[in-house]
């Protein structure tokens, strides 16, 4: 028996310490993948809020373009939430998105008040969907955000749904809180102190999810001038300019309609008639503990908010073992990221031969192109790109929409001697599914760049300069296309 061999061979086999029974649930909808260690009974409840969500928000045309990928939504029991995300006593749920992933992570505690929690995950699926199918180039944060608080309040009961609730924190703001100025309001961004954490934050939020309801329940004309106006800003008209184009005189009146709106009491909402089927959930379905747990650590791993001794506590102690490829990646993934790179290796291995899904095949994938990084001999390095490139291969074949995977060849594969020009165009493909994937775009961008391509490498780091919100990304792209500029300069001069 070899080395590799007896290492899983022991891992395999070595006695676990006894930990408590814990039940595992998981659905997945055409939407959603729901998982949880929560009572069945609070995580099915959270299963069928969000297909009521689901449900209401496709009938608005801005909610309306499916998803390139499905978000994950975890119901953790208190003890979990708290013990591994490392959540403050008065948090009860937050979001980690990438260009790729998507998890939303709510505390069960509050599953009798069911409201807090579906507010929560509504909310930031909202910014998940506008993401998708917003027409403006960079959203304003007043319509990002309004739209987030007024879809959080869908709820429902029996046959019944409805959206337009009034959330009583925004109510008590606007009754009892100084307003900004309205032009304020529509020209903050995230930078900007009311959005982090100023006394006047609270403000901001309830007048941003009171223009939203305004437009949206009781004066619907004023929806379509209010995306006209967020156009004309997107091309760089000036707001007060940009504001008399699409509403007219009523730039000038639009502050005082809002006021006298929030001081009144007869609130619209607009009910919907739910269809039958939409009444019959997905089943939830026991998930075996170990599979459980390897969700729950691959979030862990994506968190990077913990130390590296509290990091390699917490998934020993989630997976004492790893028989599966799921696990076993993730052990993998959290050796490599507190630099205990040998001591992934036996992981790795078990990863490599037994993984069947798209997802193992990506995180084993990944892992062997984070192991090439712990060696200085070039014959090794190679070996683990190979190992890398192939693994997500594979993935690609069992998903051809697994973007992550995409990605992970147009950075190895030429380090390995393969073909990268065979994955420009699935490159491109997914980038007509997920355009907001700055991540995607610049490593398709540096992959042209490296094969000659200028005005490909170009084209996409012009986009991405133009459509990053995050400015320090942004500026990532500027500097890239500079050297891509200065290339195309010098080979003109060779001619």
């Amino acid at each position: 028996m070899s080395r590799a061999s007896l290492a899983i061979a022991m891992l395999l086999f070595v006695s676990a310490p006894v930990q408590a029974a814990e039940k595992w649930y998981t659905a997945e909808t055409s939407e959603f993948i729901v998982i949880g260690d929560a009572p069945k009974k609070q995580v099915s409840e959270v299963l069928e809020a969000i297909e009521v969500y689901r449900f209401i928000t496709s009938r608005f045309a801005i909610l309306r373009k499916p998803a390139p990928y499905k978000p994950r939504i975890f119901v953790l029991n208190s003890d979990s939430f708290r013990r591994y995300t490392r959540q403050r006593q008065h948090v009860v749920g937050f979001v980690k998105p990438s260009d790729f992933e998507m998890d939303i992570v709510v505390d069960s505690r509050s599953a009798d008040n069911w409201m807090s929690n579906s507010q929560i995950v509504q909310h930031e699926l909202t910014h998940f969907y506008l993401r998708l199918n917003a027409r403006a180039t960079v959203l304003p944060v007043w319509y990002d955000e309004g739209l987030a608080e007024f879809f959080s309040t869908v709820n429902f009961k029996g046959k019944k749904a409805r959206i337009g609730d009034v959330p009583v924190v925004r109510f008590f703001a606007l009754r009892n809180l100084p307003w900004l100025p309205l032009p304020q309001v529509l020209s903050l961004d995230r930078s900007a102190p009311e959005y982090n954490g100023h006394r006047l934050g609270e403000s901001f939020y309830a007048q941003s999810w009171l223009l939203v309801h305004y437009s949206m329940l009781k004066e619907p004309t004023l929806a379509p001038a209010l995306e006209k106006m967020m156009l004309n800003q997107g091309v760089s008209i000036e707001l007060g300019d940009a504001m008399k184009f699409a509403l007219g005189p009523r730039a000038d009146t639009l502050e005082a309609e809002l006021r006298r709106y929030s001081m009144g009491s007869a609130w619209p909402y607009r009910y919907f008639e739910r269809p039958a089927e939409s009444l019959k959930t997905a089943t939830l379905q026991d998930l075996d503990a170990e599979s459980g747990r390897a969700e729950l650590g691959a979030l862990l791993v994506r968190l990077n908010n913990r130390s590296d001794e509290d990091l390699e506590k917490d998934i020993s102690a989630l997976m004492p073992l790893a028989r599966s490829a799921e696990a076993a990646a993730v052990k993998a993934m959290s050796k490599l990221a507190i630099g205990q790179n040998a001591s992934a290796d036996p992981y790795l291995q078990l990863c490599e031969s037994s993984a069947q899904t798209s997802r193992a095949l990506r995180y084993c994938a990944l892992s062997w192109m984070t192991r090439e990084f712990g060696v200085n001999n070039e014959d090794e390095r190679a070996g683990y790109r190979r190992k890398a490139t192939t693994l997500a291969r594979r993935a690609l074949q069992m998903d051809p929409d697994n973007f992550a995977a995409i990605n992970l060849l147009l950075h190895s594969a030429d380090a390995a001697g393969e073909n990268v020009a065979e994955l420009f165009s699935p490159a491109e493909q997914a980038l007509e599914k997920i355009p907001s994937s700055f991540t995607l775009r610049l490593s398709l961008a540096k992959a042209y760049f490296d094969a000659g391509r200028f005005e490909d490498a170009q084209r996409h780091l012009e986009h991405a300069a133009l459509h990053e919100p995050d400015p320090t990304r942004r500026d990532i792209a500027l500097g890239l296309l500079r050297n891509v500029e200065n290339a195309m300069a010098a080979k003109e001069k060779r001619r």
